[in-house]
């Protein structure tokens, strides 16, 4: 044997492996191929999807700035409902105070000093007064009282 058929037999099992490393370098460069084609649907899906999204919380928006118009006379009307029921309980509170004050037992009708019983005449407009009026069917058990409350402070 000769040097150059030694040597033309080392350049082909060098050009066979060249060839095994081509055909795994093809096939790897082939799923390559797949997984990028895979990755532009992907990515085209995603870009989809993000679309879709923004366009939802656009109308999302769209939605809540319109809810938040029709309810802010609604909140504006609240808002004054709240004042005008804590001026009333403000007023309420004083006008309470004031009944408080004046159904104290120094405001209970004495008879006088000099006689030893009053006269029948005083004695009944007393009683009158004292009498409370009869609470209507269409009045609350609070209202019944209070008007008890002023008709005992007179």
């Amino acid at each position: 044997m000769s040097y150059g058929f030694l040597l033309e037999l080392i350049v082909v099992a060098l050009l066979v492996v060249t060839i095994g490393y081509c055909v795994a370098l093809h096939r790897r460069l082939g799923t390559l191929r797949m997984a990028q084609d895979e990755m532009k649907q992907f990515i085209a899906s995603f870009n989809e999807a993000t679309a879709r999204a923004e366009s939802s919380v656009a109308h999302l928006r769209a939605a809540a700035s319109e809810s938040a118009r029709a309810l802010e006379p609604r909140v504006e009307q609240a808002n004054t409902l709240v004042s005008d029921l804590d001026m009333l309980t403000h007023r309420a509170g004083k006008l309470a105070d004031r009944l408080e004050n004046t159904t104290t037992p120094a405001s209970v009708a004495r008879p006088a000093v000099g006689s030893a019983r009053p006269n029948q005449g005083t004695t009944r407009k007393l009683a009158t007064k004292a009498q409370p009026a009869q609470p209507t069917a269409g009045r609350s058990q609070t209202e019944s009282e209070l008007l008890k409350a002023l008709q005992e402070a007179r």
